[in-house]
C-alpha cells in the first residue's frame, strides 16, 4: 500500500500559474506543503551570527490538500466573491508579509473577521541538557523519543488538525528540525560566550483557502526557534534550552451586507476570475497519483 503521506505530497505538487495568485503570492507560486517538503533544515548552520536560511516564508497557498477543480467550482457564490476581492486587493499592498497581510485583511471590506476564532498562543519545551535536541541519526528509541516528545509538544501547541496536516510538519519534518535544533544548540555552547541565542528554525506565513468543509479564509503564522540560556560560571555550570513556538490564525468569512449590494456584472466578473483561477491550478487524478507513487519503487 502506498503511505498516505506520500500521496499527499504527490497530490501537492501542483503548477500555479494564475495571475490572481501571482499577483499576490510572486512568480514562484507554491503551496506550504510543497515549500515545506522541499526545505533542507541542514541549511542552518550555527556561527557566530544566527542563521538566516531557515524554514522561512512570508505567505504562501494552502488549498487544503488535493485540488479537486470540479468542487472547487461548486463553491458558494459569495465565497467566489470574496476570494476575487481579497485577492484584488492584496496584490496591491506592496509588502506582503505575514503580519501586513493580517492588517490589510482586517480592512478588506469583502471580509468579516471571526473574532469568536481567533487563536494567539506561545509555548517553550524547556531542556536542561544540551544534548536533549541532539540526533545519532540511527532511527533508535532515543531519537524516535526525542522527536515524539517534540511533535507531540507541536501538535498541542497548533491544535488544529488542518494547519498540521496541510503545512506536512509531520513527524518526518519534524525530526529534521530537532536534529538541526541539537546542533545548533551544540554550537551555541562552543561558539558563543554570551549567556543567551537564539535560532529560528521555522517562520511561515499561509494563507488558507475556502473550500466546501471550510467556507473561508484561514491566516496563520507558525514560528519555532531553538534558543540558549546558560548561566556558567568559572566552578559551576547550569544552563536551559528548548524551544519556543508561536502560533497566531485567524478566519476571515465573507460580508454579506458588501456582496449582496454589487451589480450583477461585478458579481459575475469576480465569479468568473475565481473560475480561470481554479482551471489554473494543477490536478492529480488519484490513479495518476497512485501511478506516480509507484513508480517511486521500481
Amino acid at each position: 500500500m502506498i503511505p498516505s503521506f506520500l500521496l499527499f505530497s504527490i497530490f501537492t505538487m501542483t503548477t500555479i500559474n494564475s495571475p490572481l495568485l501571482v499577483d499576490v503570492f510572486g512568480q514562484d507560486v507554491r503551496e506550504i506543503g510543497e515549500v515545506v517538503k522541499n526545505f533542507n533544515f541542514k541549511n542552518i548552520v550555527v556561527g557566530k551570527r544566527e542563521s538566516d536560511a531557515y524554514l522561512h516564508t512570508e505567505l504562501a497557498p494552502s488549498f487544503g490538500g488535493p485540488i479537486e477543480k470540479e468542487l472547487l467550482k461548486k463553491l458558494d457564490d459569495k465565497l467566489k466573491i470574496m476570494i476575487a476581492g481579497t485577492l484584488k486587493s492584496l496584490s496591491k499592498v506592496t509588502e506582503k508579509t505575514w503580519k501586513e497581510t493580517m492588517s490589510h485583511m482586517m480592512q478588506n471590506v469583502f471580509l468579516v473577521p471571526d473574532e469568536s476564532a481567533f487563536v494567539d498562543q506561545a509555548d517553550k519545551l524547556v531542556k536542561e541538557s544540551r544534548t536533549s535536541f541532539k540526533l545519532d541519526g540511527s532511527g533508535s528509541e532515543t531519537d524516535i523519543a526525542a522527536v515524539e516528545e517534540v511533535k507531540t509538544w507541536f501538535d498541542k501547541l497548533i491544535r488544529d488538525k488542518d494547519v498540521i496536516e496541510n503545512t506536512q510538519l509531520d513527524f518526518d519534518v519534524l525530526s529534521q528540525a530537532v536534529a538541526q535544533a541539537g546542533s545548533a544548540i551544540e554550537s551555541f555552547f562552543s561558539i558563543h560566550e554570551k549567556k543567551e541565542y537564539k535560532q529560528p528554525l521555522i517562520d511561515i506565513g499561509v494563507l488558507r483557502f475556502p473550500d466546501a468543509k471550510n467556507p473561508y479564509f484561514k491566516l496563520y503564522h507558525i514560528e519555532v526557534v531553538a534558543w540558549v540560556d546558560s548561566t556558567r560560571t568559572l566552578w559551576i555550570g547550569e544552563d536551559m534550552n528548548g524551544l519556543t513556538g508561536k502560533f497566531t490564525s485567524k478566519i476571515f468569512r465573507p460580508r454579506d451586507s458588501i456582496i449582496d449590494q454589487m451589480t450583477p456584472p461585478a458579481r459575475a466578473n469576480a465569479i468568473a476570475l475565481v473560475d480561470e483561477m481554479i482551471d489554473s491550478l494543477g490536478e492529480y487524478s488519484r490513479s495518476t497519483a497512485v501511478a506516480a507513487a509507484a513508480a517511486m519503487f521500481d
